[in-house]
């Protein structure tokens, strides 16, 4: 059976291609020959991190990086519950949604996003937790 890469298009046998267990076929997309010039291509860093963003954005919530860029400016970029700016945090504000129906509540900064997820977007239990805080 012959295989097509999906950077040259040429139609090539199994032995042309690079093992990859999580694809379908058990086959990489992209041929040896293409992989070793793919590797060898000079990568602009900056370009492919965004890339990587948006891809994620959209795999993970449905969101754009545009949509994602909208939210933070209605925020003036600080996390939805603490109130913590951008600038003081080392990585990217979390997109907060809810879990059943995947609506996107906005962003919030790790430790509120993790707080809610370990209370399981539970209100009577923050509620609790809120209570418990005030003994």
């Amino acid at each position: 059976m012959a295989y097509k890469c999906s950077k040259c298009n040429i139609e090539k046998d199994k032995s042309a291609f690079h093992k990859d267990r999580r694809s379908l076929n058990g086959l990489r997309s992209r041929c040896k020959q293409c992989g070793k010039m793919f590797a060898s291509e000079p990568v602009n860093k900056e370009e492919h991190k965004l890339k990587k963003r948006e891809y994620d954005l959209k795999k993970d919530f449905g969101i754009s990086l545009n949509e994602y860029n909208d939210i933070y400016m209605l925020q003036n970029g600080q996390c939805g519950i603490c109130g913590i700016h951008q600038k003081d945090l080392k990585i990217s504000l979390s997109v907060d949604h809810d879990h059943l129906t995947g609506k996107i509540r906005g962003l919030l900064c790790t430790k509120c996003n993790t707080a809610l997820g370990l209370y399981n977007d539970n209100e009577e239990t923050l509620l609790k937790a809120i209570l418990w805080l005030r003994k």
